[in-house]
């Protein structure tokens, strides 16, 4: 995360503050966040005696790093200001602005951000999707994204996300809206967060991803190219043709995407009931190009399950994963449809304001 310290008249004589700055330039060498110090404060630093040869190798670095990244910090979405005439412990937070007393750092509180996931492998295409964001913007050459993964498994990712509140860590949660319906009900997980969540809470956020689940946000030649290289027999000919129909679906309407259920798909008796109570999205759409006696009439009295849409099973974000890490970025841009591409640079965006870095100093 973007860390930069006001007030910067500092009194080198305070050991408290020396402790600080050294935890700052600890977690600069490392590569956990972008620390901002003026000049000339950097320069105290190096002709101090109260600092070792190690502390003045790291500042004299940062000094002449910041000529490379200055004009990206102005992309960076989030950031810390640690005031250094700040005696309090109090946190405030402020649209997009997290403001600490310098005190915050004294027991290091430098590690990583903490991405928070309703699943752990979800940390993994948030990661290429930030990636993605970064080739994008041209002013963010040389930054880079570095946090300490997390999950809640689901149903204990709002217990997670307030534990490390109460710590005051720096966190970013992201979380699926689990709708099947752009009117209907939130799930189970997002259901435990309060709208106070979504904004900037001290050294919190939760983000909603805008999605059913986050497979909703893997591209459709990406499945299509899992279902190619997969062994016979292991896509049944309704899933494949169920991917077929989904691409002309979200050619009539993109929003089908972010609603369909990519691992367990959908029936008829979902669709009508779904359309019944929250108004029409699925069915002026889906009864057009599947011919499907229920959907017409409206009314699904099969004794079996009538299965409109088949699933790609429970282990499509683990196979995407694969095929998306051997895709080159122009590969990704040239395939991104823009509808999903949008999403991704935004989700991109977010995630780089908590997580941005520099690489590791090998000084």
């Amino acid at each position: 995360m973007l860390i930069e310290i006001i007030n910067t008249e500092i009194d080198l004589e305070n050991s408290l503050k020396r402790i600080v700055i050294t935890n700052l330039l600890n977690s600069f060498r490392m590569g956990y966040h972008i620390i901002v110090f003026e000049n000339e404060v950097l320069e105290k630093i190096i002709k101090s005696e109260h600092f070792g040869t190690n502390e003045k190798s790291y500042a004299r670095e940062l000094k002449n790093r910041k000529r490379l990244f200055f004009h990206s910090i102005k992309l960076l979405l989030y950031k810390v200001i640690v005031d250094f005439d700040n005696e309090f412990s109090l946190i405030s937070s402020r649209d997009y602005t997290i403001n600490v007393s310098y005190k915050y750092f004294i027991d290091n509180n430098l590690n990583p951000t903490k991405l928070l996931a309703e699943d752990i492998i979800d940390t993994k295409l948030y990661k290429l999707i930030t990636n993605f964001y970064i080739s994008k913007e041209n002013n963010l050459k040389g930054i880079r994204i570095l946090f300490d993964e997390a999950h809640g498994g689901g149903n204990g990712t709002k217990k997670r996300f307030d534990e490390f509140k109460s710590k005051n860590v720096l966190c970013l949660c992201l979380v699926d809206n689990d709708k099947k319906h752009p009117n209907g009900k939130r799930g189970t997980t997002i259901a435990k967060f309060h709208s106070k969540d979504f904004l900037l809470d001290k050294t919190v956020l939760a983000y909603n991803i805008g999605v059913h689940e986050i497979e909703n946000l893997i591209p459709c030649y990406i499945i299509n190219k899992i279902m190619e290289n997969a062994n016979k027999n292991e896509y049944s000919s309704k899933q494949i043709e169920s991917l077929d129909i989904l691409k002309k679906l979200v050619y009539v309407n993109p929003d089908i995407k972010k609603y369909f259920d990519h691992k367990l798909g959908i029936t008829s008796k979902n669709i009508i009931e779904w359309d019944t109570d929250y108004g029409d999205f699925w069915l002026p759409i889906i009864k057009d190009i599947v011919k499907n006696n229920c959907l017409i009439s409206r009314k699904c009295t099969c004794k079996f399950e009538c299965k409109v849409l088949y699933g790609f099973s429970n282990s499509l974000l683990e196979k995407s994963l694969e095929f998306i890490n051997k895709e080159s970025i122009g590969s990704i841009d040239k395939n991104l449809p823009d509808f999903l591409k949008n999403i991704w640079l935004e989700i991109g965006k977010v995630i780089l304001g908590w997580s941005c870095s520099l690489e590791k100093v090998r000084c």
